[in-house]
């Protein structure tokens, strides 16, 4: 009896690892097949919400009021979306709970900042902007779905320009937050200033959202004009505002110039170099981890001499041996 008790107890434990590895495999692992199953699953939801979509635009270009089935049915594909995400987060495994040993608070700490970095991925804010169209404000969000029909479609044979350039916006974000924090401080400065000097004037700045609208509309140099400075207060602010327009933007179009330039050369220049090498071992990806199986492919491989190409994304890591040829793709 005491067996047949402990067995129990322990297929108790096992159960939820199992269902975390099965659903970690459905959610996160290209190539298995729940996983192939999971991405037919959202494929066909995706198809679903894209005819939804386009038949509501249909129906408003022509005038004839949208069925309440047709919006039960989009909110339904949504929520479904909803739980899709959830699934992704919760059974998402971070890799550094892997590589370091800790408490168990240290182990928390490092699960839920790895799920807080997946979900401020490029990718995942963009599936998540579109499920926010549960929210009636955000309705006018939903088309934003459209653009997961670029996750799965392969365009690309070997290295997608796509991928590249979100990954130089992560690779980046210090200094794009940078630039965009700068925006920000001089359109909400600007805002609230032109909006403390031309209150009660007729110039259009009847709050402070009204001023925040029109600093942006100047610092962009797009100047709609429903809102102009009239008093001698409110022109030198204008002044100062589209000055530090020039700069702003001069700064932003250089950093996205360069790193989005960077990327795509150095995808010609990747192609380029394959081009040139035969009889190679091919490593495919590359983790700092991984250090000793490097090491033992270098042992092994003395003799052979044969050149040992890793593939991988980003720039080559410092810590790669210079035996080790790398290229930047997928």
């Amino acid at each position: 009896m005491a067996k047949v008790t402990f067995s129990a107890r322990a297929e108790g434990l096992r159960a939820p690892a199992a269902l975390f590895r099965l659903m970690n495999r459905a959610f996160h692992q290209r190539g298995t097949f729940v996983f192939r199953i999971s991405e037919s699953v959202v494929w066909g939801l995706i198809i679903i919400a894209s005819v939804l979509f386009g038949i509501e635009m249909i129906l408003t270009t022509k005038g004839h009021p949208i069925p309440e089935a047709l919006l039960h049915a989009d909110h339904i594909v949504l929520a479904c979306f909803a739980v899709e995400l959830s699934l992704r987060v919760i059974f998402f495994d971070p890799p550094s709970t892997h590589l370091f040993k800790g408490s168990p608070t240290s182990k928390l700490r490092r699960e839920l900042l790895g799920r807080l970095r997946y979900i401020l991925t490029p990718l995942f804010l963009i599936d998540l902007l579109a499920v926010a169209a549960l929210v009636p404000v955000l309705r006018g969000l939903r088309a934003l779905r459209l653009l997961r029909l670029l996750r799965g479609v392969r365009l690309f044979r070997y290295s997608s320009p796509f991928l590249g350039i979100l990954r130089t916006f992560q690779e980046n974000a210090l200094l794009y937050m940078f630039t965009l924090g700068f925006l920000l401080f001089v359109v909400l400065v600007g805002g609230i200033t032109i909006f403390l000097v031309e209150r009660g004037d007729p110039s259009g700045v009847q709050n402070i959202a009204d001023g925040v609208w029109w600093a942006m509309v100047t610092l962009t140099t797009v100047g709609f004009g429903d809102i102009t400075p009239v008093t001698p207060q409110g022109r030198v602010v204008a002044s100062v505002v589209m000055v530090m327009g020039m700069f702003t933007l001069a700064l932003f179009a250089g950093l996205v110039g360069s790193t989005l330039l960077r990327v795509l050369t150095g995808l010609r220049k990747d192609q380029f170099r394959m081009s040139l090498y035969t009889n190679h071992i091919v490593i495919c990806g590359y983790d700092p981890a991984a250090a000793l199986i490097l090491e033992a492919l270098l042992d092994e491989n003395e003799a052979q001499q044969k050149p040992l190409v890793v593939f991988g994304a980003g720039d080559r890591p410092g810590e790669l041996p210079p035996d080790f040829i790398w290229i930047s793709g997928d």
